[in-house]
């Protein structure tokens, strides 16, 4: 493990958290949010298919979806702007269709890109996309007879798609077990506005169980997800507009959770280049419960990616800022303040880092979420971890020799949590 680092002071994490909020409302606002949040609601969804369970999955979270769309055709400004990003939507379309031509791409992925195009049509049946009413949409069929199915079905959806959820991250390895903790954001100008309670669903797709924490508007990947042999989560890049055609990060983290029991995130990644915008995706992965756990993250936008891989005792922390010699900069957009604070978030992290205590019998790992996923004090005393007062949920993941086990907890960590624990150990053992 590093050396012991002196530990932030309070005016560093003032400085980094929430920007100029005074301490004692950021600590009221993470108990308001955390109370208005409510506990974590797993929903259970048994299906034949995958496609079957996303029209389940629509139907679970209609009302909000509903209400999310709604208010993002109100935030047009004309009908021009709504129509140019339609036609993004077209292109992004075609070029999945075309991704499942493509020679050099595995048979998995391919059948992978189709099936998430039919799971993508069967959500939105499954939410009512179809009964919107809004003056874009009827112009735009005004202008496209014949395409209502196409627009809200593909291009809607496609659209909801369109948007990368924040959060922050961080891995250490000791001996044989890995530890992967990550904050769940999403910043809201008005509170329930897109996530009104915090939702992770159960699928159980003829047997083979996985789960993923969903936003009511997204398809599963994105956030976090996990199953017997994995745990992935994403935090956003800052991106620049990418021109070329392309493909949705979103898309990405789908395929990820969708194949994980086939092929690791990093060929998904790999095979689906250019996108339009860019992740960071934390992982601990392996392709069978005889094999070891690999550990690492993937930096990617536009056509770019990097890997690094869990080295020995060295930590990981992703704070929304790329690796200063990723090969991925190139596609960063990010200022200066931007730049310096989630670097400080990085370094506060990393000095927070000696107080884990892993163990194989995952003993310590309570402790371990309070402390890197939230502040373990009122009075802070130094050890604040990861936190916000726009968490809407946090996780760890820890992978050994016997396996994994997961505990996820709802909103901003507190003191006195209140975790799901999932245990894929054989035999469990929390």
């Amino acid at each position: 493990m590093d050396e012991k680092l002196p530990l932030p002071t309070q005016q560093e994490i003032q400085k980094e958290t929430n920007g100029k909020l005074p301490l004692p409302t950021l600590l009221q606002n993470i108990k308001e949010e955390k109370e208005r949040l409510g506990d974590l609601e797993v929903i259970e969804i048994t299906a034949d298919t995958m496609t079957q369970a996303h029209r389940l999955l629509g139907q679970e979270v209609s009302a909000q979806a509903k209400q999310h769309l709604t208010r993002h055709l109100d935030e047009y400004r004309n009908y021009e702007e709504f129509a140019k990003r339609m036609t993004l939507m077209t292109k992004i379309y075609r070029q999945m269709l075309l991704k499942t031509h493509d020679p050099s791409i595995s048979s998995d992925i391919k059948f992978g890109l189709q099936e998430y195009l039919d799971c993508m049509v069967a959500q939105s049946q499954g939410i009512g996309t179809q009964t919107l009413q809004h003056p874009l949409l009827d112009q735009y069929l005004s202008e496209h007879p014949g395409e209502e199915d196409f627009l809200y079905h593909t291009l809607l959806q496609l659209e909801n798609q369109n948007d990368n959820v924040g959060c922050q991250s961080g891995m250490v390895r000791h001996d044989e077990q890995t530890l992967l903790w990550h904050t769940e954001e999403d910043y809201e100008e008005e509170k329930g506005e897109r996530t009104d309670k915090p939702r992770l669903v159960k699928f159980n797709i003829g047997g083979q169980i996985k789960y993923s924490f969903i936003y009511p508007d997204l398809m599963p990947g994105p956030a976090f997800s996990f199953g017997p042999n994995f745990f992935y989560n994403v935090d956003s890049t800052y991106t620049k507009a990418n021109r070329k055609p392309s493909i949705l990060a979103n898309t990405a983290m789908w395929m990820a959770w969708f194949l994980a029991e086939k092929i690791p995130p990093q060929e998904v990644v790999h095979s689906l280049k250019p996108f339009l915008d860019g992740y960071i995706l934390n992982y601990v992965w392996r392709p069978n419960s005889q094999s070891q756990f690999e550990a690492g993250k993937i930096e990617f936008a536009h056509a770019l990616s990097a890997t690094y891989p869990l080295d020995g005792n060295q930590p990981i922390i992703s704070t929304n800022k790329l690796e200063p010699l990723s090969t991925v900069l190139d596609a960063e957009k990010m200022d200066q303040e931007e730049t310096e604070l989630f670097q400080e978030r990085a370094r506060r992290a990393k000095r927070s880092l000696h107080l884990i205590n892993l163990t194989q019998d995952g003993s310590g790992s309570l402790e371990n979420i309070r402390r890197m996923t939230g502040f373990t004090s009122t009075k802070l005393q130094g050890e604040a971890g990861m936190s916000v007062d726009f968490t809407k949920a946090h996780a760890v993941a820890q992978a050994g020799p016997d396996g994994l086990v997961v505990w996820v907890g709802a909103g901003p960590t507190t003191k006195k949590e209140k975790f799901k624990v999932f245990d894929f150990r054989s035999p469990p053992l929390a």
